[in-house]
Protein backbone atom coordinates (compact mmCIF):
# COMPACT_ATOMS: atom_id res chain seq x y z
CA UNK A 1 0.00 0.00 0.00
CA UNK A 2 1.54 3.33 -1.32
CA UNK A 3 1.39 5.51 2.02
CA UNK A 4 -0.48 8.86 1.03
CA UNK A 5 -2.52 11.69 3.38
CA UNK A 6 -5.71 9.53 3.21
CA UNK A 7 -3.81 6.45 4.64
CA UNK A 8 -2.24 8.13 7.63
CA UNK A 9 -3.74 10.71 10.01
CA UNK A 10 -2.79 11.63 13.34
CA UNK A 11 -4.63 12.42 16.32
CA UNK A 12 -2.69 14.50 18.64
CA UNK A 13 -5.12 14.81 21.22
CA UNK A 14 -6.13 11.28 21.38
CA UNK A 15 -2.12 10.56 21.42
CA UNK A 16 -2.87 8.08 18.38
CA UNK A 17 -1.57 7.20 15.43
CA UNK A 18 -3.53 5.28 12.91
CA UNK A 19 -2.70 3.79 9.52
CA UNK A 20 -4.86 1.49 7.92
CA UNK A 21 -6.50 -0.59 10.63
CA UNK A 22 -3.22 -0.26 12.95
CA UNK A 23 -4.05 2.02 16.62
CA UNK A 24 -0.52 3.06 17.75
CA UNK A 25 -0.84 4.40 21.56
CA UNK A 26 2.21 6.14 21.61
CA UNK A 27 1.64 7.37 25.78
CA UNK A 28 0.86 3.31 26.26
CA UNK A 29 3.80 2.51 24.62
CA UNK A 30 6.17 5.25 26.15
CA UNK A 31 4.46 4.27 29.79
CA UNK A 32 5.98 0.49 29.07
CA UNK A 33 9.04 1.25 28.07
CA UNK A 34 9.66 3.61 30.93
CA UNK A 35 8.74 0.45 33.08
CA UNK A 36 11.32 -1.33 31.14
CA UNK A 37 13.76 1.39 31.16
CA UNK A 38 13.34 2.18 34.79
CA UNK A 39 14.53 -1.14 36.09
CA UNK A 40 17.74 -0.41 34.28
CA UNK A 41 18.03 2.87 35.51
CA UNK A 42 17.81 0.84 39.36
CA UNK A 43 21.24 -0.80 37.91
CA UNK A 44 25.01 0.55 39.03
CA UNK A 45 27.25 1.37 36.21
CA UNK A 46 29.13 -1.53 36.74
CA UNK A 47 26.19 -3.36 35.88
CA UNK A 48 25.30 -1.53 33.14
CA UNK A 49 28.90 -1.17 31.68
CA UNK A 50 28.97 -4.65 31.35
CA UNK A 51 26.15 -5.00 29.10
CA UNK A 52 28.42 -3.52 26.13
CA UNK A 53 29.18 -5.56 23.67
CA UNK A 54 26.56 -8.03 24.25
CA UNK A 55 23.46 -8.89 22.66
CA UNK A 56 20.53 -6.03 23.39
CA UNK A 57 17.99 -7.34 25.78
CA UNK A 58 14.48 -7.88 23.88
CA UNK A 59 10.97 -8.83 25.05
CA UNK A 60 7.68 -7.97 24.89
CA UNK A 61 5.31 -6.37 27.08
CA UNK A 62 1.12 -6.28 26.84
CA UNK A 63 -0.91 -3.33 26.88
CA UNK A 64 -4.09 -2.58 28.28
CA UNK A 65 -6.20 -3.25 25.67
CA UNK A 66 -4.09 -6.52 24.84
CA UNK A 67 -1.73 -5.16 21.82
CA UNK A 68 1.52 -6.39 22.08
CA UNK A 69 4.73 -3.97 22.15
CA UNK A 70 7.93 -5.33 21.35
CA UNK A 71 11.37 -3.27 22.88
CA UNK A 72 14.70 -3.82 22.63
CA UNK A 73 17.45 -2.17 25.08
CA UNK A 74 20.79 -1.38 24.15
CA UNK A 75 24.30 -0.04 25.94
CA UNK A 76 27.01 1.67 24.09
CA UNK A 77 30.17 4.17 25.31
CA UNK A 78 29.14 7.52 24.97
CA UNK A 79 31.94 8.40 23.54
CA UNK A 80 35.59 7.52 24.85
CA UNK A 81 35.49 3.64 26.26
CA UNK A 82 35.49 3.56 30.60
CA UNK A 83 33.59 6.59 30.75
CA UNK A 84 29.85 7.42 30.55
CA UNK A 85 27.66 4.32 29.80
CA UNK A 86 24.46 5.47 27.29
CA UNK A 87 21.51 3.29 27.46
CA UNK A 88 18.63 3.25 24.33
CA UNK A 89 15.53 1.86 24.81
CA UNK A 90 13.16 1.75 22.00
CA UNK A 91 9.33 0.07 21.49
CA UNK A 92 7.23 -0.72 18.71
CA UNK A 93 4.16 -2.40 17.79
CA UNK A 94 5.38 -4.78 15.02
CA UNK A 95 3.58 -2.76 12.32
CA UNK A 96 4.66 0.18 10.39
CA UNK A 97 5.94 2.39 13.77
CA UNK A 98 8.74 -0.53 13.80
CA UNK A 99 10.37 1.82 11.39
CA UNK A 100 9.92 4.55 13.66
CA UNK A 101 10.32 3.36 17.18
CA UNK A 102 9.29 5.30 20.21
CA UNK A 103 12.94 5.70 22.24
CA UNK A 104 13.97 6.49 25.72
CA UNK A 105 17.17 6.90 26.88
CA UNK A 106 19.68 7.81 29.84
CA UNK A 107 23.62 8.43 30.86
CA UNK A 108 25.03 6.70 33.14
CA UNK A 109 28.41 7.66 34.65
CA UNK A 110 30.93 6.15 36.63
CA UNK A 111 30.15 8.32 39.37
CA UNK A 112 26.75 6.72 39.07
CA UNK A 113 24.81 10.24 38.24
CA UNK A 114 21.74 9.28 35.56
CA UNK A 115 20.79 12.00 33.50
CA UNK A 116 17.15 10.90 31.94
CA UNK A 117 16.36 11.74 28.58
CA UNK A 118 13.35 11.04 26.89
CA UNK A 119 13.57 11.10 22.85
Amino acid sequence: MQLTAKTLRVSSAADTCRYANIVVNKSEALGLLGQVMDGWEKRTYDQLASRIDTQPITGEKKGEAGEIYQYEVQFFWDGEPGLAVRIIGSIDDGGWRAYFPLTRSFIRNPSSESNPNIA
